[in-house]
């Protein structure tokens, strides 16, 4: 592994192959794992750019295969189920699923698997939105 770099992205033979994932097609898999990057840059304020141990890029690898799985879960929430939860006629309203809220608290209980010993993570509250 490199350092001073940005982090090695994430492909879709080492979910399938080392984190043994199966949720995940390989064509949707790139744009997931973007956002998936984006995500952990952001919950890390940059820390896991230019990682110089193995043993920490293999952790930042799995934590983001475990993200790429609940971004596609959350779409497919809202693109199959619609995420409806009530709908009105009289004076027409509809009541939608918010899936945010669980979506980022399985996002942080992934980056504090894979992460709490590297020393990327802020140890305060999480607030910000997926």
């Amino acid at each position: 592994m490199k350092g001073g770099g940005e982090m090695t992205p994430v492909m879709h033979s080492f979910y399938s192959g080392d984190y043994c994932g199966k949720a995940v097609d390989a064509a949707a898999f790139p744009r997931l794992a973007l956002r998936a990057q984006e995500i952990l840059r952001r919950d890390t304020a940059g820390r896991v750019d230019g990682i110089v141990s193995e043993a920490v890029a293999h952790a930042v690898q799995l934590c983001l295969c475990a993200i790429v799985e609940v971004l596609a879960a959350a779409d497919k929430m809202q693109t199959e189920n619609g995420a409806l939860v009530k709908e009105s006629v009289g004076s027409w309203s509809r009541t939608y699923r918010d899936g945010t809220i669980s979506a980022r608290m399985q996002i942080c209980a992934a980056e504090e698997r894979y992460l709490a010993q590297t020393g990327f993570l802020y140890r305060g509250g999480r607030y910000a939105d997926v």
